[in-house]
């Protein structure tokens, strides 16, 4: 009997086996790096975010996790006072020009925006009504749609809201100097917003933190100018 056709069908099936095991290998190993990286590792960090709130040992400087792994979700500690801390976020959340268009199509790294064009001039200015604006966005949308509501009872209500932007007195106090201002969108360093504004002969124009770090209290912007919104919030511990 020929045992010729046995032995290289073994030898194929070892052969087969020796492309194939490996690749199974690499296939497990990615689908648990990807599962740690996108669900195990975001989790464990806001348990240990939650932790160090509940334990009162947040500390300045420090980066906590909140919020829905869709937006980003790191927020670093500006102030801590005895029975609560500022928090804001690393980044900025959305972009925005003077008459607060949040539309914008992402390509990549970073996004083309929609400006909405409008010939009266005084749509665009900024102000408490601007203001308004800013707050209902980040307090019903974002606030609704981002946390969790474990997350929700940890935030502080203050007089402008439970999630706002900062004025430019407490961008000077709470930071170190510019460059630690600086913030990005995606991956590009872009300006950022800020509540408080100065009044102008021909308009009232909100203060913004500019792509250096530097506050830009002047009001030297273009109406279209899309600059970031960068959340800040208190907690209580």
């Amino acid at each position: 009997m020929n045992d010729r056709p046995v032995k290289k069908r073994k030898y194929l099936k070892k052969e087969i086996l020796q492309i194939v095991v490996p690749i199974v290998i690499i296939l497990i190993f990615l689908v648990f790096a990807y599962i740690g990286k996108n669900a195990i590792i975001p989790y464990f960090r806001k348990v240990y975010s939650y932790k160090k709130i509940e334990n009162n040992s947040v500390k300045e400087g420090d980066i906590l996790y909140f919020g829905n792994d869709e937006w980003n979700n790191s927020w670093r500690v500006l102030k801590k006072e005895e029975s609560r801390a500022l928090l804001i976020n690393e980044k900025c959340v959305k972009v925005a020009n003077c008459d607060l268009i949040l539309d914008y199509i992402v390509v990549k790294k970073g996004c083309v925006i929609i400006p909405r064009y409008t010939n009266d001039i005084s749509y665009l200015y900024h102000g408490d009504d601007w203001n308004d604006l800013v707050k209902n966005w980040l307090n019903e949308k974002y606030y609704q749609n981002v946390f969790s509501e474990l997350e929700k009872k940890m935030i502080s209500e203050t007089e402008v809201g439970k999630v706002f932007i900062l004025s430019a007195d407490e961008a000077k106090e709470y930071f170190k100097d510019a460059n630690d201002r600086k913030a990005a969108y995606f991956e590009d360093s872009i300006p950022w917003w800020l509540r408080s504004y100065k009044r102008y002969e021909d308009g009232i124009i909100n203060d913004y933190v500019e792509y250096d770090g530097t506050i830009n209290g002047d009001g030297v912007l273009y109406p279209t100018q899309n600059i970031g919104i960068r959340p800040a919030f208190w907690i209580d511990l």
